[in-house]
């Protein structure tokens, strides 16, 4: 989104925002399959920590929603 403002004949400001991820949809990583061949193994907490089709919920595929304003003033 943006706007573009006229200041003078020769110069205009200009406004806008970027954005990623705006409806901050979580994409969760792939299921690993290197340890494929091992049982599932739990912490101490009863939380799968390794084994077939172990998703790592630590961290995501995407990162959580992000904007960026640009301001640009051009003479």
């Amino acid at each position: 989104m943006g706007r573009t403002f006229r200041v003078k004949e020769s110069v205009t400001f200009n406004v806008r925002a970027e954005f990623s991820n705006i409806f901050n949809r979580t994409q969760m990583n792939n299921a690993s399959s290197a340890n494929s061949t091992l049982a599932s193994t739990r912490n101490a907490l009863g939380v799968y920590t390794n084994g077939f089709g172990f998703i790592n919920t630590g961290g995501t595929a995407s990162l959580p929603r992000q904007g960026t304003i640009v301001a640009r003033l051009q003479f």
